[in-house]
């Protein structure tokens, strides 16, 4: 398993947290536990996000993110077993929003998973605009019925045009 020393992470944090108050901002420190992460099938890793998440609090962390920990048991036992704030990736196969809440989640996260979303549903518009140019050009019968009041806005023939061109 690939992780940091664990001293070496709640020195860090701590190291973080003292610099913080040092400056007079407040910050909220949300230590990651990759445990699930990286050994996705020790028996052992419950326990191992126990400790690491036990002694990111005790170093200064505001909560825990126990990144990938995500069927029920085990969000329950982080939730019990950590003094404070449990963070909780939303994904798929993972409990609900409304699940995560009953299980006692203080935060929930998407991570990436809705920027792929929206990246890939507006790479599928834009391919159909450009497959599709010449049927939505302004000039088009289809384009003037779909846009009541298209040509008052735009010359037939024309796109609007920035005036910086």
């Amino acid at each position: 398993m690939d992780l940091t020393r664990l001293r070496k992470h709640t020195e860090r944090l701590r190291e973080v947290r003292d610099a913080a108050r040092a400056a007079g901002v407040d910050v909220v420190i949300n230590a990651r536990v990759d445990v699930y992460l990286h050994d996705k099938d020790g028996e052992h890793r419950l326990a191992e996000a126990l400790r690491r998440a036990r002694a990111y609090r005790a170093a200064g962390a505001d909560c825990v993110y126990p990144i990938l920990a995500g069927d029920e048991p085990t969000i329950r036992a982080l939730v019990d077993g950590v003094d404070g704030p449990v963070n909780i990736l939303a994904r798929p196969g993972a409990p609900g929003l409304d699940k995560l809440a009953a299980l006692g989640v203080a935060r929930i996260s998407f991570g990436g998973g809705l920027h792929r979303l929206v990246m890939h549903a507006l790479g599928g518009a834009l391919g159909k605009i450009a497959d599709n140019a010449d049927r939505t050009r302004a000039d088009s019968p289809r384009y003037r019925r779909a846009v009541p009041g298209a040509q008052r806005h735009t010359p037939a023939g024309t796109w609007p045009r920035n005036s910086a061109r």
